[in-house]
């Protein structure tokens, strides 16, 4: 199965499915590129609550690549369901 991709409208790199991805209003981004982008948007001094919420946000994402690797893993389809039910309310 071929992983879908964007390209990063920071460094203008391939982003794939699978890899932590920011989408923004700008476009798809790596993670680390997004997180770097908004940082230098602040002028280098990103406010603690704003760090927080880029944290949570991560975690988040995390998460729901985990569940997407869970289901493609998972034999029993009432499972896979209910990964993809998880995995979608989390979106």
């Amino acid at each position: 199965m071929e992983r879908k991709s964007w390209v990063c409208f920071v460094c203008n790199n391939s982003v794939f499915e699978g890899q932590r991805i920011a989408f923004t209003k700008y476009g798809p981004a790596h993670w680390e590129c997004w997180v770097s982008w908004i940082d230098k948007k602040l002028n280098y001094m990103m406010h603690n609550d704003i760090a927080i919420l880029i944290e949570s946000e991560d975690f988040i994402n995390i998460g729901i690549v985990k569940l997407k690797e869970y289901e493609q893993r998972v034999n029993d389809e009432n499972f896979k369901k209910r990964l993809y039910e998880l995995r979608k309310a989390r979106n």
